[in-house]
């Protein structure tokens, strides 16, 4: 099974501002486990993600992504031969691609 996160927004765009961002989530179920010899492998079954919701609502999109980067901060940090530059990596990351939206959302 292969999970992948398609990212859409109401208006059909694949991005959007944060308070129009949604996810989709999609279950493939695969005829051979990964890895596998072949860089293709054929998709036996198709299914979106059964919750109350099939798409993620925007601020689920965010908690989700908080949540994703603290645990990359928390693993860059307390791993068992830390790195600087994947600490560094993390935290630039963290900081310089959603400051900027998040600050014009709510101005």
């Amino acid at each position: 099974r292969f999970l992948y996160v398609t990212p859409f927004t109401p208006s059909g765009k694949a991005r959007g501002d944060l308070c129009n961002q949604y996810k989709r989530k999609t279950i493939l179920t695969v005829a051979n486990s990964f890895p596998y010899l072949k860089t293709r492998v054929s998709v036996m079954h198709r299914e979106q993600v059964k919750r109350p919701f099939r798409q993620t609502c925007p601020i689920e999109v965010a908690i989700e992504d908080m949540q994703n980067r603290t645990h990359e901060l928390y693993n860059a940090i307390y791993s068992h031969s830390p790195d600087a530059k994947m600490l560094q990596m993390v935290l630039q990351g963290s900081i310089g691609t959603t400051v900027n939206q998040v600050h014009s959302l709510y101005l």
